[in-house]
């Protein structure tokens, strides 16, 4: 278990992270509850590239790393479930997922999906590199250097 002075990072493709930057977004959609020891705490946001559904980030990062910046920061409230297409669709403005997109509802696939309930978001004033890093879980990273003492990307 991680103490509440190490540092976490959320890998996300750019383009969702400023859908929650911007409140456009306020559930993250993933396929694993976020563990409870990560609510209510402050996860940065790793811009990543790529294509959609498939991770840009190794399990080893890195400091400087091109594959991702640091972009803002998260905090998250709750997790919320959907256990059927009808409850995923209605939250669609919430979680800004389209219908067929790969991190959406897969008919015969799909048993569950989980959202993480946004409770606040912040921009940095500007990315920031990549600090060294090592998966925790699935997207979920352990920084080994605060973003903030990082130089910022340009």
């Amino acid at each position: 278990m991680l103490s509440q002075k190490e540092q976490i990072g959320l890998e996300c493709k750019g383009f969702w992270c400023e859908k929650l930057l911007t409140g456009e977004k306020d559930i993250e959609l993933r396929q694993y509850p976020l563990p409870p020891e990560f609510l209510d705490r402050t996860i940065w946001l790793l811009a990543s590239g790529g294509e959609d559904g498939v991770p840009s980030l190794g399990d080893s990062v890195e400091a400087g790393s091109p594959a991702a910046s640091v972009v803002g920061w998260v905090r998250f409230s709750g997790n919320k479930e959907y256990h059927c297409p009808e409850d995923w669709e209605a939250d669609q403005d919430r979680h800004c997922v389209p219908k067929g997109s790969p991190y959406g509802w897969q008919q015969g696939e799909t048993a569950v999906i989980y959202g993480w309930v946004v409770q606040e978001a912040e921009r940095l004033p500007s990315p920031a590199s990549m600090p060294a890093a090592s998966r925790i879980k699935r997207s979920l990273f352990k920084l080994h250097t605060p973003p903030m003492q990082m130089e910022t990307s340009s």
